[in-house]
């Protein structure tokens, strides 16, 4: 069978309750594949705590589908990648990346452009549609990187429309966190001075003590 009369025998099937939701995250740019045969109907996609899933048009090695045995998003998200569902998804520019990887790439710009970053992270965080802010030095310098996508049509004098690329929108909480902490460590007043306080013992700490960013706890931040 050709890859229409495969994917075809889940005609029936698209209607039943939670196949909806299934096509819906398959549109999203975390359903990205890692590679796609066209000629196979097969993909690879990469789950960043369960490893590599091997998908084809009428089976998946992930867990929705061994537990339902129906489409899971994989599958939805391959019949997009050719063209046997219409309709737009999102796809990450570079495979997408882990929390520590975006913070190596954050950490390689001046404390300037992290702060830029922080910002459009957070704005991203909230909302993935585009939005527009005043122009930059700092931001021009995201996009160069690829780290924001801009929006030329929508460029004024003053402004550009922007929005951050998926890639960096994988693990959006442990960035978060990073940089929180790194900009903003815990700390406590005894009514004379801000004093750092004791970070969480999660990894995110761990990362920011390797980098050298977490201070020590008792430090003073400054007198009040």
């Amino acid at each position: 069978m050709d890859n229409n009369e495969t994917w075809n025998v889940w005609s029936e099937i698209h209607s039943a309750p939670g196949q909806e939701k299934r096509l819906d995250s398959a549109r999203a740019a975390v359903c990205t594949p890692l590679r796609v045969s066209p000629d196979g109907g097969a993909a690879e996609f990469k789950d960043f705590s369960r490893g590599v899933y091997q998908t084809s048009l009428n089976s998946c090695s992930c867990e929705d589908f061994r537990r339902r045995n129906l489409p899971c998003k994989h599958m939805y998200r391959l019949a997009l990648e050719l063209g046997l569902i219409p309709g737009p998804f999102s796809s990450y520019l570079h495979g997408g990346y882990d929390w520590k990887q975006v913070i190596d790439i954050a950490e390689s710009f001046p404390e300037e452009v992290q702060e830029e970053f922080i910002s459009h992270f957070r704005d991203s965080s909230a909302s993935p549609s585009p939005y527009r802010r005043k122009k930059r030095p700092e931001m021009d310098t995201l996009i160069s990187a690829e780290i924001l996508i801009e929006y030329p049509e929508k460029e004024t004098a003053k402004f550009k429309t922007v929005r951050m690329a998926e890639d960096f929108m994988v693990d959006k909480r442990r960035i978060s966190w990073y940089f929180s902490r790194k900009f903003s460590p815990p700390q406590f007043t005894d009514g004379e001075k801000i004093i750092v306080g004791e970070y969480p013992d999660d990894e995110v700490t761990a990362y920011l003590r390797q980098r050298g960013f977490a201070k020590a706890p008792g430090t003073i931040l400054k007198y009040l």
